[in-house]
C-alpha cells in the first residue's frame, strides 16, 4: 500500500518545479452595468484556458494574457462580453442586462466549475449570504426550506446536537442515505458516533459537517442526481453536497475587513399544555414524590403534611406550567467573525477568525467553539498556480443533555415535571459536605434525584479538535491543457466524558465513560484536463484522472465504576476499569473521465466514466464500473425563440450509475472481546466478571461474493424563464433504482449464526419536484422590491423487494415493539401494534370485564417518510430596508412519540381533565360478543373502567403503540429577519464602506401540526442512525431571536 500510495503522490511533487513561459502582459479595467455602476464579483476568464479572475467590489480587476488572447466576462443577469486583447492594457466594460443567459458558474463533482446552461442534471445552490442571515450554529440547519427535494431533520434543543439530511428520499436499506459532503474539492466527514445508546441513554454528540463556518462559505451546491455524482463512484450514491469557500478579494486602496455579529435569545419553542387542577398522586390520592404523575387530588390549596422537595406540612398550589419555565434557562447564542482579505493580479488570500459562544436552556449547558480558516491563491506565472485552504476547529461542550431512555439524567417534559412541583424549591442540590439535597420523597420514603444535581454535578462533556483542508497546484503546459494535483486531509480528534457523581440514585457508587474517538480522512486527486473550442460552433472538455481516498477509525474507551473518591474519573478510582478499543481502516481507490461536447452554445452532451477498487469488497470482486451521460439542450437558442413572454428554456436529460460499497471488514468471522453484559434497567455485568474474561464470535455468516450496492438513475428536466427573468420555473422527473442491497439476513438458529450478510433487495424512489421564482412586484424606480420562490418535492421510496421468505427488515428500533421496518411494496414503514379493532365498525373492541381496549396484532401502522417536502422563501425590499422569510414544509407520513405519552399516561394535560371524579366510559369501543354460530352481537361500550386514571394508563400496556402514533405533518415558519443597510451617502467619508444592522428569528411558530403538545420534528434517531418516524424525551427544541450586524472597512 505504501508505494502504491507513493506512486500515486509522486505526480503531485512533479508540480512544483518552475516552467518557463511566453511574453504576457498585465491587462486591467473597470466593469460597470447599464446603469454604470460598478459590478464586483464579475467573472474573467481567458477563453480555452482555466486562467481567471473576479472583479473586486468597486469592479476593478487586472489579468495576465497574451495579445490575441479573447477574454470573456459574464454576470448573472447580464449578457457575456468577449473581448481581443490588443495592444491596449486597458479594457473597461459596461455590461447589458440580459435576461436570457443563464451563465451562471457552478461548482460540481470534483471541483469542477460548469455554466449551469450546459447541466444536463439538477443542482441547487444556496449563496453563502442566505446562509447568514439568521446564522445557525449547525450549518445543515441553514439549508432548511431553501433547497427542493431534501428533508433535513433536527434532532432537538441540544447544543452542538445533529442534523439528518436526506436527499431525494432513501435509496438504502444498510443505512447508506447521507450525502457526501465535500469542501473545496476534498471530502470531508459528516459521521456521527454515539456515546451510549437509544436503550440506555445516549448523547447527541453532532454530525461531522456542523463545524463547517458558515461565514466563510462563498455557496453551497446540492448535487442530487446519479449524473450529477457519479464522479464520486461509490461514494454519493445518496447525493453531494458541494461547499464552495470565500476567496480574498480587493477593495479600494487595500485589504477588505468584515466583521458580523450577532446576539441571540433562546426560549423553548413549545411548552404542553399542562393542566393545572389536579395535583402529584394517583387514584385520587396525594403522593408528594409521583413527578410525572398527577392522578391526585384536585388542588383547592388544602394543606398537605409533605409538601414536594420541603417534606413539610404545606398548601396545594399549581405551579403555572408545571414550572417548566422555572427549570429551562433562557439561552443565549454570541456568534462574532471577523475577517480580512485582498486579491490582486498575482495572490489573493482571505483569513477569517469566528467565535461562537452559547448558553442553552438547560441548566449548565454550554458549547464554546473557534474556528480560524485561511484561503489563498498564487498565481506563480501564466502557466502555474497553487492554492492553499484550511480551517481548523476547536469545540467545547458541557452538559449535553441524555435522551431515550433507562438513564437517570434524562430530563423529560412528561416524567421530570408535575402541576405542584416548583423547580426553584431544588436550588440548592448540594450541601457543603457534597451530598445531593432537596430531593423528592414519595409517601413510602423513596427519594428521587435532584435534576439540578443531574445537570450540574453529572458531567456531559465533549472537547472536539478539527482540521480539514486541502492544497493544489494547477500547471498549464500548453495553451489548452492543464494538470491539477490536490491532496486534502480531514483530521478530527474527539475526547468525550460522562459521568455520573457518586450519590447519583441508580448510580450511588458512582462511574465515568472516557471515550476518545479519532477519525483521519486522506483524499488525493491528479487531473488531466484538455479544452479547445474548435470552431464557432463547436468546443470540447475532456478530463481525466485518479483519486485515493483513505478513512481511518480509532477508539478508546475506559468505563469506570463504583468509584473510591468521589469526582476523580481516574481507572485508579474505579473498583473496576473496562477498556475497549476499535480500529477500522478503508481505502477506494479511482479512476475517473469525462468528455464534454458544446454545438453553438445551446447543445452539451456530457460523458462521465470511474472505476472503483475499494478494500470493503472481496480482493477478487472489487473493481466497479460507474458511468454517466447526460444532455442539456437550450431549446430558445436553437430554434431562436425570443418573445417578451418566453425568455430562456432548456430541456435536460441523464442517464447514470453509481453505488455503495459496505463498511470495513464485513468479510471476515470476527472474535471480539466482551466488556458489557447489558440488562435494560442498569442491571449490567461488566467484565472482567469475578476474574473471568469474555468472548463473542460473530452471529453473522460474512458474504463470500459481496458486490456493491448499485443504483441506476434517470432524470428529466426543464429550466425556463419568463417575463425577461422576473418569473423561472426548474421542474425534474426523476426514476432511481437501487439493487444489490447489502443486507444481514435472518437465518435459522440451527446454522450456528442468526444472520447472513449477502446482496439482497431492491428500492426504488420516483419523484417530482419543481421551484419557481420570481419578482413578483417591483416599483418604476426601483426603491420596491418583492422576490418570492416556493419549492415542492414529492418522492416515493419504494420497497420493491427482499428476498424469498422473508416479509420485512428491521431497519431502526424503537421501545415496546415499535420498529421502523422495510416492507415489500411499501415505503419504510412504522410497525408496532395496535388495539384489536372491529372488522365491521373500525372500533376498537373492549373487554367487557375492565371496560379496557384489547391489544392486537403487530402491524405496519403507515410510513414514516414525508408524502412531500416545501418551502416557501420570500423577501421585501425598500430602499435600505430588508424583510426575509422562510416557511418549511413537511407533509404527511407518521410519528410515535413516546413523550406525548407520558403527558398523557401521567395525567399531566388538559386532555386528561375529562370526567376525572365521574363515571368513565370509553364512548369510542364496542362490544362485541361470539354467539358461537358464526354471528356475533355488536353494542355501545357501555362497561366504566375504575377512573380516568384507569383509561389513560390502559392505552400504554407497555405493548400497545397506536395511542400515540401522529401524522407527522407540520408547517414551520423557519426563519425571519428584518435589515437595514446604510446608504453610502449616510456613511459619509467615514472609514466604514458598508453597514447593515437586523432583527433575525429562527424556529419562530409552529403554523400547523396535528402532533400535540412537543414539536413534530424531534426524533430519537440522530444523524448518524437510519431511523426515522420515532421521538422518545427529546431534549426540547428552541426558539431564538436576536440582533446582528454587518459591517466591512
Amino acid at each position: 500500500m505504501r508505494s502504491k500510495l507513493t506512486w500515486m503522490l509522486t505526480p503531485l511533487l512533479v508540480l512544483f518545479i518552475t516552467f518557463s513561459y511566453g511574453q504576457e502582459k498585465t491587462i486591467s479595467g473597470n466593469v460597470t452595468d447599464q446603469n454604470g455602476l460598478p459590478l464586483p464579483g464579475v467573472s474573467i476568464v481567458v477563453v480555452t484556458t482555466t486562467t481567471g479572475t473576479q472583479t473586486d467590489f468597486d469592479g476593478n480587476y487586472s489579468i495576465q494574457a497574451n495579445e490575441g488572447d479573447v477574454l470573456r466576462y459574464s454576470y448573472i443577469g447580464q449578457k457575456t462580453v468577449n473581448r481581443t486583447v490588443g495592444a491596449a492594457t486597458t479594457i473597461n466594460i459596461q455590461m447589458e442586462e440580459d435576461a436570457q443567459a443563464l451563465e451562471e458558474v457552478v461548482v460540481t463533482a470534483l471541483g469542477i466549475q460548469k455554466s449551469t446552461r450546459t447541466l444536463g442534471y439538477g443542482t441547487d445552490v444556496v449563496k453563502g449570504e442566505e446562509l447568514v442571515k439568521a446564522r445557525e450554529t449547525n450549518i445543515v440547519n441553514s439549508l432548511q426550506g431553501k433547497v427542493t427535494g431534501v428533508q433535513i431533520t433536527n434532532t432537538g434543543g441540544n447544543l452542538g446536537g445533529s442534523s439528518k439530511i436526506i436527499i431525494r428520499g432513501v435509496s438504502s436499506l444498510s443505512g447508506a442515505n447521507n450525502p457526501l459532503w465535500v469542501v473545496d474539492g476534498v471530502l470531508i466527514n459528516n459521521s456521527q458516533t454515539v456515546t451510549g445508546s437509544r436503550i440506555t441513554g445516549n448523547r447527541d454528540f453532532s454530525n461531522g459537517a456542523a463545524v463547517i463556518n458558515p461565514d466563510d462559505v462563498e455557496d453551497i451546491n446540492v448535487l442530487k442526481g446519479a449524473a450529477a455524482t457519479a464522479l464520486y463512484g461509490s461514494r454519493a450514491a445518496a447525493g453531494a453536497i458541494i461547499v464552495t469557500t470565500k476567496k480574498g478579494r480587493g477593495g479600494d486602496g487595500g485589504a477588505t475587513v468584515s466583521f458580523n455579529s450577532s446576539t441571540r435569545f433562546d426560549n423553548l419553542f413549545r411548552i404542553p399544555d399542562y393542566q393545572q387542577e389536579y395535583a402529584m398522586g394517583t387514584n385520587g390520592q396525594y403522593d408528594s414524590g409521583s413527578v410525572g404523575f398527577d392522578w391526585g387530588p384536585r388542588i383547592e390549596g388544602q394543606t398537605v403534611p409533605n409538601a414536594p422537595v420541603t417534606n413539610a406540612p404545606g398548601q396545594l398550589r399549581a405551579v403555572k406550567d408545571n414550572g417548566i419555565n422555572d427549570f429551562f434557562d433562557t439561552g443565549v447564542t454570541r456568534i462574532n467573525n471577523f475577517a480580512i482579505g485582498d486579491a490582486d493580479e498575482k495572490m489573493d488570500y482571505r483569513l477569517s477568525v469566528t467565535s461562537l459562544n452559547q448558553n442553552g436552556v438547560l441548566p449548565g449547558s454550554s458549547l464554546d467553539r473557534i474556528t480560524v480558516g485561511l484561503n489563498a491563491g498564487v498565481r506563480h506565472s501564466e502557466k502555474l498556480e497553487s492554492r492553499f485552504s484550511v480551517q481548523y476547529t476547536t469545540t467545547k461542550t458541557r452538559g449535553t443533555g441524555a435522551t431515550g431512555a433507562n438513564d437517570p439524567n434524562i430530563i423529560d417534559l412528561g416524567n421530570s415535571f408535575s402541576s405542584t412541583l416548583d423547580q426553584n424549591l431544588f436550588s440548592p442540590w448540594i450541601d457543603e459536605s457534597g451530598n445531593q439535597i432537596n430531593q423528592l420523597v414519595d409517601n413510602q420514603g423513596v427519594l428521587s434525584n435532584n435534576p439540578l444535581w443531574l445537570r450540574n454535578e453529572n458531567k456531559n462533556d465533549r472537547d472536539d479538535d478539527r482540521v480539514f483542508g486541502n492544497a493544489q497546484i494547477t500547471w498549464k503546459p500548453l495553451r489548452n491543457f492543464s494538470i491539477l494535483g490536490r491532496a486534502g486531509i480531514d483530521l478530527q480528534d474527539d475526547r468525550r466524558l460522562l459521568t455520573n457523581r457518586k450519590g447519583t440514585i441508580q448510580r450511588l457508587f458512582g462511574d465515568f465513560d472516557s471515550d476518545e474517538i479519532r477519525r483521519n480522512e486522506l483524499t488525493t486527486d491528479l487531473i488531466f484536463t484538455y479544452a479547445n473550442q474548435f470552431s464557432d460552433d463547436w468546443d470540447l472538455t475532456v478530463f481525466g484522472g485518479f483519486q485515493y481516498n483513505e478513512r481511518t477509525f480509532q477508539r478508546q474507551r475506559i468505563r469506570g465504576v463504583d468509584l473510591l473518591i468521589p469526582e476523580l474519573f481516574s481507572p485508579a478510582n474505579a473498583a473496576q476499569a473496562i477498556p475497549e478499543r476499535d480500529f477500522t481502516k478503508r481505502s477506494l481507490f479511482g479512476i475517473y473521465g469525462s468528455a464534454e461536447l458544446g454545438y453553438k452554445n445551446w447543445a452539451t452532451l456530457t460523458l462521465t466514466a470511474r472505476n472503483d477498487y475499494s478494500s470493503t469488497l472481496p480482493e477478487d470482486n472489487n473493481s466497479y464500473f460507474y458511468p454517466s451521460a447526460s444532455l442539456a439542450f437550450v431549446f430558445t437558442d436553437a430554434f431562436g425563440i425570443s418573445n417578451d413572454i418566453l425568455s430562456f428554456g432548456k430541456l435536460r436529460a441523464s442517464w447514470a450509475k453509481v453505488g455503495n460499497d459496505t463498511a470495513a471488514y464485513q468479510l471476515n468471522f470476527n472474535f471480539n472481546p466482551v466488556t458489557t453484559a447489558t440488562g435494560q434497567y442498569s442491571l449490567n455485568n461488566n467484565f472482567p466478571f469475578n476474574g473471568a474474561l469474555a468472548y463473542s464470535a460473530s452471529n453473522t455468516i460474512p458474504p463470500s461474493n459481496l458486490v456493491p450496492e448499485e443504483q441506476t438513475s434517470y432524470e428529466f428536466g426543464l429550466d425556463l424563464k419568463f417575463f425577461n427573468g422576473r418569473l423561472n420555473l426548474d421542474a425534474a422527473y426523476f426514476n432511481n433504482k437501487n439493487e444489490n442491497q447489502i443486507l444481514n439476513i435472518p437465518i435459522p438458529e440451527s446454522t450456528g449464526f442468526a444472520f447472513r450478510t449477502t446482496n439482497v433487495g431492491r428500492v426504488d424512489q420516483t419523484g417530482f419536484e419543481i421551484s419557481l421564482d420570481a419578482l413578483a412586484v417591483q416599483s418604476k424606480n426601483g426603491d420596491f422590491a418583492w422576490n418570492t420562490a416556493i419549492n415542492y418535492s414529492k418522492v416515493d421510496s419504494e420497497v420493491v423487494s427482499l428476498t424469498e421468505g422473508l416479509e420485512r427488515v428491521v431497519i431502526a428500533s424503537g421501545f415496546n415493539s415499535v420498529q421502523v421496518v422495510a416492507v415489500p411494496g411499501e415505503e419504510f414503514q412504522l410497525f408496532a401494534i395496535p388495539h384489536l379493532k372491529d372488522e365491521e365498525t373500525g372500533r376498537p373492541i373492549i373487554d367487557p370485564n375492565t371496560g379496557r381496549r384489547q391489544a392486537g396484532e403487530a402491524t405496519t401502522l403507515g410510513s414514516v417518510l414525508p408524502d412531500w417536502t416545501g418551502g416557501w422563501i420570500n423577501n421585501f425590499s425598500y430602499k435600505g430596508f430588508s424583510l426575509n422569510a422562510t416557511v418549511d414544509v413537511r407533509w404527511g407520513g407518521v410519528m410515535k412519540s413516546s413523550t406525548v405519552e407520558s403527558l398523557q399516561t401521567g395525567g399531566l394535560v388538559t386532555e386528561t381533565l375529562q370526567n376525572r371524579e365521574g363515571t368513565f366510559i370509553d364512548t369510542e369501543g364496542i362490544i362485541v360478543t361470539d354467539n358461537g354460530d358464526g354471528t356475533y352481537d355488536r353494542r355501545d361500550n357501555d362497561v366504566p373502567l375504575l377512573n380516568a386514571q384507569d383509561f389513560w394508563t390502559s392505552l400504554n400496556d407497555n405493548s400497545v403503540a397506536e395511542p400515540y402514533i401522529y401524522d407527522a405533518t407540520y408547517v414551520k415558519l423557519r426563519e425571519v429577519g428584518i435589515s437595514y443597510t446604510f446608504s453610502s451617502k449616510l456613511l459619509g467619508d467615514s472609514f466604514i464602506n458598508s453597514l447593515t444592522l437586523g432583527l433575525v428569528g429562527r424556529n419562530l411558530a409552529l403554523l400547523y401540526s396535528k402532533v400535540p403538545h412537543i414539536d413534530p420534528e424531534a426524533t430519537l434517531f440522530g444523524s448518524g442512525a437510519d431511523g426515522f418516524g420515532i421521538e422518545r424525551a427529546s431534549v426540547p427544541s428552541t426558539r431564538s431571536v436576536g440582533f446582528n450586524i454587518r459591517m466591512t472597512f
